[in-house]
């Protein structure tokens, strides 16, 4: 049996797209589990997140490789949204005392046309039950 073994560092900056670049980013943790010499990955982070999607698609590859590894997410600056929705996945998540570290959540945007409608003769009928 081998002793010791490499560290990988993956960095995952900007914001996180679907297509090509995401496919990289998952080839690449795909690979690093695979790989018996690396025995530990630091996923260098500073990201505000992006696609719901392709974060998701990032926390379940990162879920799988800290299956077989240790993983680190170490959060420089960024480290919200889907950024940190992947590093959430890690064995541990390290962060400078000034990183912005968490907010998942969603922005909703509405109009509010409560006046409009009533100028309208326009009303509104809620039913709900249980």
């Amino acid at each position: 049996m081998r002793r010791g073994g490499r560290i990988a560092v993956m960095e995952l900056f900007g914001v996180i797209r679907g297509g090509p670049g995401i496919r990289s980013h998952l080839y690449l943790l795909d690979r690093l589990g695979r790989d018996r010499g690396i025995k530990a990955v630091v996923i260098d982070l500073d990201s505000p997140g992006g696609s719901a999607a392709a974060s998701h698609y990032l926390h379940q590859a990162v879920a799988r490789l800290a299956e077989k590894k240790h993983v680190i997410a170490f959060i420089r600056e960024i480290g919200a949204s889907g950024g940190y929705l992947a590093s959430a996945a890690a064995t541990r998540i390290v962060a400078f005392p000034s990183a912005v570290v968490g907010s998942i959540g969603v922005l909703s945007v509405r109009p509010i046309v409560q006046e409009m409608l009533k100028k309208l003769g326009v009303s509104i009928s809620v039913t709900k039950s249980g």
